[in-house]
């Protein structure tokens, strides 16, 4: 008995003398001393109105890219399936609707280009519930960009996706705004309309 205890503590010292040291309390306890992780910064709102002033007093640029001319949008169906991200309800939608593409087509691309201008410093919000059976309220037809202005909550219906082209392109500091074929028309024209997006008529 006294030869395995001897043994055995001899076994411990040579573990010991192995690392050269005793196993720190961060080793025994590694998630005690993980440092912590790091808080994304969060965007700096932008100047609205110094941008609205900039844009106003800019002269209109001359040269501006005719895009892609070369090939026209065929939509594949007659028909799209919507599922709406509140209440989890499915509803289709003609991919047509008085002559225009629904919305419920292109419905990703409008989240993508919303949650790009929060990127931006834009606190805006996608009311889908118009695209939705369940949740659609009386009389309601179209997305709704959701913000805030001054304090007070703004709503918009969004015409298109254009619209949102126009802001992110506002917001970015261009003088011009591209289309879904990349041709790019003038910003300035378009101040009035970018106002109401956000809320900022009187």
């Amino acid at each position: 008995m006294r030869n395995e205890l001897l043994l055995a503590a001899l076994g411990l010292s040579s573990l010991t003398s192995c690392t050269g040291r005793e196993p720190t309390a961060a080793e025994d306890h590694p998630a005690q001393g993980a440092p912590p992780k790091a808080v994304a910064p969060q965007p700096t709102a932008p100047d609205l109105q110094a941008l609205l002033k900039r844009v106003a007093e800019q002269p209109e640029p001359e040269r501006l890219s005719p895009g892609a001319m070369c090939y026209a949008v065929a939509l594949p169906f007659d028909r799209t399936d919507y599922v709406c991200p509140t209440c989890g309800a499915k509803t289709i939608h003609a991919t047509l609707r008085a002559g225009r593409e629904s919305p419920s087509v292109s419905i990703r691309a409008y989240r993508e280009s919303v949650h790009k201008l929060n990127q931006l410093g834009l606190a805006l919000r996608l009311d889908e519930s118009a695209l939705c059976s369940a949740c659609k309220k009386e009389g309601a037809d179209a997305l709704v960009l959701e913000g805030s202005y001054q304090g007070r909550p703004t709503r918009c219906a969004l015409r298109d996706l254009d619209d949102l082209r126009k802001l992110q392109a506002f917001v970015e500091g261009r003088l011009a705004w591209k289309d879904f074929f990349a041709r790019e028309h003038p910003l300035k024209p378009e101040l009035p309309r970018i106002r109401e997006l956000l809320g900022m008529t009187e």
